[in-house]
């Protein structure tokens, strides 16, 4: 007779803002027949397509590789979990992702050694185009911003960070800088 799997802790629906990364799981199933739980494989799948690299016994949950964004809004997920060639789906659950409304807050800027670069700190991930848009940045003190640019690509850590490259800046000064756009 072909083992019994049944889930023993389901997936369940996640709902999150954009730019945030959600996990699904963990999940955990048994079997009636004897069957060792660290035996059963489980294979996760997105929108009804298997996601690649993602079958084995110890992957009983999934992050997804970058941030939430739209584009993922309404995917579903489900895993299957398997032993001795049967297996058995988990139920499927929806991602619901909702805008992030909210615009990003400056939380602290640094010059460097240079005196010639600025690096800017903001409290979320931000927008490429508006971002490395020089003009968004101001200085006090009659100081010049000839480009901005995000310190790592979007969806990837530190792409809540811009750098500016400025005139030269006066050692022990204190500057004030605005950011708009």
């Amino acid at each position: 007779a072909a083992p019994t799997i049944t889930f023993t802790t389901n997936l369940q629906p996640i709902t999150i803002n954009e730019n945030l990364v959600p996990t699904f799981g963990p999940v955990a199933a048994a079997v009636d027949s004897g069957i060792r739980p660290e035996d059963i494989s489980y294979r996760w799948f997105r929108n009804g397509v298997e996601i690649p690299n993602l079958a084995g016994s110890w992957i009983k949950s999934y992050t997804l590789p970058s941030r939430a964004t739209p584009a993922n809004n309404g995917d579903k997920y489900k895993v299957l979990a398997s032993v001795s060639g049967h297996g058995t789906f988990s139920t499927e659950v929806t991602l619901t992702v909702t805008a992030d409304t909210a615009l990003p807050v400056l939380q602290y800027a640094n010059g460097d050694a240079s005196m010639k670069k600025v690096r800017v700190w903001f409290s979320e991930p931000l927008d490429t185009a508006s971002a490395q848009t020089a003009s968004n940045y101001q200085l006090s003190g009659g100081v010049t911003i000839t480009s901005a640019t995000l310190s790592a690509p979007a969806g990837s850590p530190g792409d809540n960070i811009v750098e500016l490259v400025t005139s030269t800046l006066t050692p022990g000064q204190a500057y004030t800088l605005t950011v708009t756009g």
